[in-house]
């Protein structure tokens, strides 16, 4: 069964910002911004700044479960937000956007969103040259194949396996390469 994105989540732009950041560290809200998500998803806490909102907060805090899509810049993923400090806020680069549980997790539609496919069709309805933005209604009109919960579960945690092999093949990878380049040096200093 295809839904409508807005069918199934309420969606909002994150807060716009005024220009710089001026970092305040007595304040209690942070903002989530562009450089403190990794690749994984995941939320790099210690790198968000601190700040006074100037208008209106509440309306703009994020909290566990949450999915923010990327709307600005050349990479739109979606992330669903897990242990998310209080008083966090996301910036005028996301939307935020609240999935109605009780029809489809927040992790099978994030993984829907960074599909090959919706991606390619995010990507055409995206405007501007220096700084692309996928317009508000482009995003909520995307069409999510929505299949039975027990279904999008298995797809979540075969999806999540296989982000975890990334991150152990690339871990591998990385220890291979020192072993080699250490291997090879021992190897230059004996043949002196």
């Amino acid at each position: 069964m295809r839904k409508l994105l807005r069918e199934l989540a309420a969606v909002q732009i994150g807060y716009q910002l005024p220009g710089r950041i001026p970092h305040d560290s007595a304040t209690l809200y942070r903002i989530i911004q562009m450089r403190d998500l990794d690749d994984a998803g995941g939320l790099c806490v210690e790198k968000m700044a601190y700040f006074i909102p100037q208008r209106d907060a509440e309306r703009y805090i994020v909290r566990d479960g949450d999915m923010v899509f990327q709307a600005r810049g050349t990479r739109n993923l979606a992330f669903v937000l897990r242990d998310v400090p209080p008083d966090t806020l996301a910036s005028n680069h996301f939307y935020i956007v609240r999935i109605r549980p009780d029809v489809v997790m927040p992790e099978y539609v994030a993984w829907f969103v960074n599909q090959p496919s919706a991606q390619a069709h995010l990507t055409g309805k995206a405007q501007g040259t220096t700084m692309m933005l996928v317009p508000k209604e482009a995003f909520e009109s995307l069409e999510v194949e929505v299949p039975p919960l027990a279904v999008q579960r298995t797809i979540v945690e075969i999806a999540a396996l296989r982000q975890r092999e990334r991150g152990l093949i690339e871990h591998l990878e990385r220890k291979r390469d020192t072993l080699i380049r250490t291997l090879c040096l021992r190897a230059a200093q004996r043949a002196e």
